[in-house]
This record gives structure tokens, sequence and C-alpha cells, in this order.
């Protein structure tokens, strides 16, 4: 037990021992390393006081004088004599006279060595650190411009998805009378379309816009009218499906991205996200067409509900239409978020310099 004791004591004086030389070492670094970190003007400008202030001490101090072959110095040759000294080059034609003088003369060359050798470490410091700085900002260059190749070539396949799910937004948000083309519905027969006067020409994905109302939805069981679509089918099915491209490619660009970068950008996604799970209600509303309603059917049910809508959407408690006023903040709130989305996308991809946030 003794021996044991002896021994625990012994190892703990042992660590305390290293702890503390470690600790000493540390501090003595650390002031090593303090005094490289000076800017070298600063060693410059101690190393030429030194010479005015020991000219002064061999010139006027008692016990200082020099001698100049037989004569005494004069003020102007005890700076020179300080200059030589100090560089220690010695040249002998000016002499200490006294022990206290050339003390005197031993010290300041001393300090000349040293100021010069600290000088130096300074220096090499300096060009070291700006060296080193100049390559961390060629790396943060090289990696910030990589970071905005991957988010130009994510981007650009999102925008393939994008443009297909503002059609279909559009198209859902959008009576057939309002939609370029005159368009007239015959509720007893098959559709019949007409030419309009002033036809569009262009893409009808850039004609959908978040001012709507839950009035120009009534359309949205009928088909899409687009050569590529099923006419059978209603055209908000085919928005559904253009949503989860969507919704999955923005997934896709937020980890390919690496929208840490642009934590802006990144929650305008995460919220179009969120959005599109909150208020897809779609399991209520696509069954609708297929639900007897009397006499009529479901779509059509719906169809009038929607046209006589009067106010804004509003959920109500234990209302069948709530599915379809999820629609419209769903479609409504993804639109405005596509847009922020687009604008800080842009912001990104023309900054040119490096933006403070990644200094």
């Amino acid at each position: 037990m003794q021996a044991h004791g002896i021994l625990a004591c012994g190892a703990a004086i042992d660590r305390g021992s290293i702890g503390s030389f470690a600790r000493k070492i540390t501090m003595k670094t650390d002031w090593i390393i303090a005094l490289g970190r000076l800017r070298p003007a600063y060693y410059a400008g101690v190393y030429f006081a030194f010479i005015p202030i020991f000219a002064g001490i061999f010139a006027f101090a008692p016990d200082m004088a020099l001698k100049c072959g037989t004569s005494a110095c004069s003020g102007l040759e005890a700076l020179y004599f300080s200059v030589v000294t100090i560089t220690t080059l010695g040249y002998g034609d000016v002499t200490p006279s006294g022990s206290s003088a050339q003390a005197a003369a031993g010290l300041e060359a001393l300090l000349g060595i040293v100021t010069i050798g600290l000088f130096l470490n300074s220096l090499s410091y300096a060009i070291s650190s700006s060296a080193q700085k100049a390559e961390a900002e060629t790396q943060k260059r090289a990696q910030y411009s990589a970071e905005l190749s991957r988010m130009r070539s994510f981007y650009s396949i999102v925008q393939i998805y994008l443009s297909r799910y503002k059609l279909y937004a559009y198209l859902v948000t959008t009576p057939f009378e309002k939609r370029p083309g005159v368009q007239v519905m015959n509720e007893s027969g098959p559709i019949q379309l007409e030419v309009p006067k002033d036809a569009f020409v262009g893409d009808l994905s850039t004609l959908a816009t978040t001012d709507f109302s839950m009035n120009d939805l009534r359309d949205l069981f009928r088909p899409s009218l687009m050569m590529s679509d099923d006419h059978k089918r209603p055209c908000v099915s085919y928005y559904f499906e253009a949503q989860d491209d969507l919704v999955q490619a923005i997934r896709e660009f937020m980890q390919g991205a690496d929208l840490n970068r642009w934590p802006q950008l990144s929650i305008i996604c995460k919220n179009l996200i969120e959005n599109s799970i909150k208020f897809d209600w779609r399991d209520a509303i696509l069954n609708w067409p297929s639900i007897p309603m009397g006499n009529s059917s479901g779509e059509s049910f719906i169809r009038q509900t929607l046209a006589e809508w009067d106010g804004a959407p509003k959920f109500q408690h234990s209302n069948v239409m709530n599915a379809f006023v999820a629609l419209h903040f769903l479609i409504k709130n993804n639109l405005e978020n596509l847009s922020l989305y687009e604008q800080k996308v842009q912001s990104a991809l023309e900054t040119a310099p490096l933006p403070d946030w990644f200094k």
C-alpha cells in the first residue's frame, strides 16, 4: 500500500512538473512569436533610434569620452562612432576612452545585432504572412468560382422543371376564356376554339402570376389543351406532376450547390418544399370528378362553386372546399417563393468579387 502511495505521489509530482514545464515553454514560445509578429518598421525605428541615443551618451555623459587621434571628439564624430559601432564595422579611427565608454560601445554593438536579427525575423514573417494571405485568397476565389459553377449547372436543370411548373400553374389558375386565344366552352358538346384577333406568341409559363382568385380555379378539371397532354386527364393532375418534379429538382439543387454559403436562398428553397407538403391536398382534389352529385358530377359542382365564390380564400370548419383553398395557397405561395428563388440565384451568379461573408 505504501509503495502504491509513493508511486502515485511520484506520478502526480511528475505530471505537475511536466505540466508546469510545458506551460513555461508555451509562455516563452508565445513571447518569441509575439516579437516576430511585430512590424519590421518597429525594429527599424528602434535600430535607428539607438544611433543618436548612444551618440549623445558618448558626447555628453561623464566618463564616456571618445578619442579621435590625440584630441577629444566632437558631437558629429560621436555620431559617426555610434554608426560604426552599431553596424559592427569598427574602423578604429575613433576609440572609446575608459571602461565605461567601452562598455557602452559593446552594449550598442550587441543591441544592434539583436535588433537587426529581430528585424530580419519580422520581415521574414511579414513576407510569409503576405504570401499565405495571397494563397488563401486565391484558394477562396477558386472555391467560390467552383461553387458558382455548380450552382449555375444545377440552376439550368431546375429552370426546365420550373418553367413546366409555371406553365401548369398558369393553366390551372386561368379560365379558358381568359387565356390567349379566345376559347369558347360548350357545356353540352365538345370544346370549341376560336382564333383570336391578337394571337399570343411566346411561352405561356411567363404569364403565371400570383394575382388570381378562387374564381379563376374553376377550369382546373378541364383538359390542358396542350398537344402533348392527354385530353381526358384534368389539367390539375398535370400540375401536381410538375410540382413533384420541381420539388425534387429543388432538393437536388440544395444538395449539389451547397446552399450553406447562401443562407437566404436556402431558406427560400426550404419554404418552397415545406409549402408544397403543407398545402398538397391532391387526394381530396383529384377524386372529385368521379364523385356523383345527384344529377350532376362532382366536377360540375366544384366548377359552379368556384365560379360563384365570393371573397378571399379562407379555410372553414369541415368544408369540402378547403382542399381548393389549400390549392390556392399552394400555387400562390410557390410562385412567390420561385420569384424570390430566381432573384437570389441571379444575384449570386452575377456577383463578381468575393462577397463579405466568404472572406
